[in-house]
Parts: structure tokens; C-alpha cells; sequence
């Protein structure tokens, strides 16, 4: 791996860090709260993500859209 990879996923892993601290921060110190809270985000990401994808154009992805 070399030097700029390693330096980027360091970075990566620092900020994924600081926001779990933060996510347990805000849930007040409760591991299991905090999870529960990014789960439910997390589908309600999924759900606009599908709602989104379901409002483009057929001609906008020329067919490939599933």
C-alpha cells in the first residue's frame, strides 16, 4: 500500500472515529441508543434513496434503471 493510500484511510479512520464518539455523545452515553439512532437514520437514507430513484426520468437513464 503505498504512503498517499495509507495517509487517506488514516484520515478516513480519524473521522470515522470522531463521529462515533460524537453519535455516542449525543445519545446522552448510550452505546445501544446511539446505535439504534444511526440504524434508523440509516434506513430512513435508504427509503429517500429509493423514493429518488423512483422519481428519474426513464429517458434520463436510458433504460439501465432496473
Amino acid at each position: 500500500m503505498n504512503q498517499q493510500l495509507r495517509a487517506y484511510l488514516d484520515e478516513q479512520a480519524k473521522a470515522t472515529d470522531d463521529d462515533v464518539h460524537q453519535a455516542i455523545e449525543l445519545a446522552g452515553g448510550d452505546v445501544v441508543h446511539a446505535l439504534r439512532i444511526t440504524l434508523i437514520a440509516n434506513q430512513f437514507l435508504v427509503e429517500e434513496n429509493e423514493r429518488l430513484k423512483a422519481q428519474i426520468s426513464k429517458g434520463f437513464t436510458r433504460g439501465k434503471r432496473p
